[in-house]
């Protein structure tokens, strides 16, 4: 079995709204390593398809690199408010992509040669308080003068396989209300019917990570990256978001690895 990583770029110029091509790598791993877990659990629960084109497809690119070869292909555009910006994420939702932009909109993405789409999702991530009465990040920016759009961003999204064609989504990102700028796991359910993927708009705080960053260049330097660690656990590395001090203080969840617990919201470092 391929074992499967994915990229996501975006445009750089502000006067691109879509998303650019996502490139999708197909690798062979060496002997004796599996495919990566997101991916082998993703599968669980998904509808079946029958087979659908091959990876060596004319539209593909073939790039030798020193542990593998990689076939890249571009697929679809979608219009979104927040091309150029830093941060969005992806995870493998059986055949497709989940997508989240920086600015916390859902897509899916078809992985299928024969219907390659991107389409939105409702939904979007809970970045900001409803009290400030904002929809979008440059409004918020306004608000916050120390929050830079470039940095206030979606940093990772983890799906954890649940019974019945449900996942739970993990998505790390900045959150901000009156008092505090800082960085937050917040999680969901997502569900398939067949075609149909909802996102539920239930939203919990796992976790806010202390101390608050409301500091210059706010999200500079943000890490935020996820592993599923069992059932109960997963392993969250969190920048320094450009302190030099917080690193060195246990009590501060910033510069630091850690291990959640998902049930309580608890973390160790």
């Amino acid at each position: 079995m391929l074992a499967l990583a994915f990229g996501l770029a975006f445009a750089s110029a502000a006067e691109r709204h879509h998303l650019d091509p996502l490139a999708v790598f197909a690798a062979q791993p060496p002997d004796g390593i599996a495919s990566p877990p997101s991916v082998a659990q993703a599968s669980r629960g998904c509808p079946r398809r029958p087979p659908d084109g091959d990876s060596a497809a004319p539209d593909a690119t073939t790039i030798e690199t020193h542990l593998h070869a990689l076939t890249v292909r571009s697929i679809g555009y979608a219009t979104y408010d927040d091309t150029g910006f830093r941060g969005g994420a992806v995870d493998a939702l059986c055949d497709d992509l989940l997508v989240v932009t920086p600015w916390g909109r859902m897509m899916l993405v078809s992985m299928l040669p024969s219907a390659r789409r991107a389409r939105f999702l409702d939904g979007q991530v809970p970045m900001w308080s409803p009290e400030l009465g904002v929809v979008r990040v440059p409004e918020l920016a306004q608000r916050h003068p120390r929050i830079v759009p470039d940095n206030f961003r979606v940093a990772d999204i983890l799906l954890r396989p649940r019974p019945a064609g449900r996942w739970r989504l993990f998505v790390m990102h900045h959150y901000a209300d009156a008092e505090c700028i800082g960085l937050r796991l917040s999680s969901t359910t997502v569900r398939r019917e067949g075609e149909r993927v909802v996102v539920s708009p239930a939203w919990t705080t796992v976790l806010d990570f202390e101390p608050c960053v409301d500091f210059p260049e706010v999200g500079n330097q943000v890490g935020a990256r996820m592993l599923p660690d069992g059932p109960n656990h997963l392993l969250a590395v969190v920048g320094d978001h450009g302190t030099e001090d917080d690193p060195q203080v246990l009590d501060s969840n910033l510069g630091k690895l850690l291990r959640v617990d998902i049930g309580t919201g608890r973390a160790e470092v």
